[in-house]
């Protein structure tokens, strides 16, 4: 009987390791997307008003709440500090924390979908939700949104990603941190430029 309960409890903690296993190569592949596509796309424009039905920009009479800011830029820890504060995360729980982040990630998997289905972001009313700078140019200009953008130092960021990704791949990425700064710098100047410019539906607070 001792050895039957044994052979359950390492099945059970070998199904453990697979998950957090293949949650790290998850994470690395989102990550690795995230930064190739900032290093090759132009900073996202946010959408013209009257783009979502015509309507003026913020007339929903909805207010979302957003932390955002460039990959590994502390926008998990703002998370943290928030939910502490008594805030109410908009996360499914899916990306579960690790070596990176051990207190979690707080991220909502469904709001990668938010380039095709821009609704999806009245999901999270009434709570605080991540969304990676690169998506928000994407949220429907009908709603109001209060943004807290998380803005490290972009050569610190990339050899943050730099970091994470050599330990979760076994690959050495730092000969391509310099190319990433340059790419990130750009981009959160043009992202911050464009909700700084943009149709007045968005308040954002910059932290450092």
């Amino acid at each position: 009987r001792r050895r039957a309960y044994l052979d359950v409890i390492r099945k059970e903690t070998s199904a453990r390791k697979l998950k957090r296993i293949q949650q790290a190569q998850e994470a690395s592949e989102d990550l690795a997307a995230d930064i190739a596509a900032e290093m090759a796309r132009p900073a996202p424009s946010l959408r013209e008003p009257g783009q979502a039905g015509k309507a003026k920009p913020g007339s929903s009479g909805k207010e979302f709440v957003i932390v955002s800011g460039l990959p590994r830029s502390g926008t998990s820890l703002m998370m943290q500090m928030l939910v502490r504060g008594g805030m109410t995360p908009m996360t499914d729980g899916e990306r579960v924390a690790d070596v990176d982040n051990p207190e979690g990630y707080l991220e909502w998997e469904a709001v990668k979908q938010l380039a095709r289905q821009p609704d999806i972001i009245e999901q999270a009313g009434g709570k605080v939700v991540k969304v990676i700078s690169m998506l928000l140019g994407k949220l429907p200009p009908i709603h109001r949104y209060k943004v807290i953008f998380m803005q490290r130092p972009p050569a610190e960021v990339a050899a943050s990603q730099a970091r994470m990704r050599t330990r979760l791949t076994g690959k050495d990425v730092s000969a391509q941190i310099d190319q990433m700064q340059r790419s990130l710098e750009r981009h959160q100047k043009n992202v911050l430029a464009q909700l700084e410019a943009g149709a007045g539906n968005i308040s954002i607070a910059r932290l450092d």
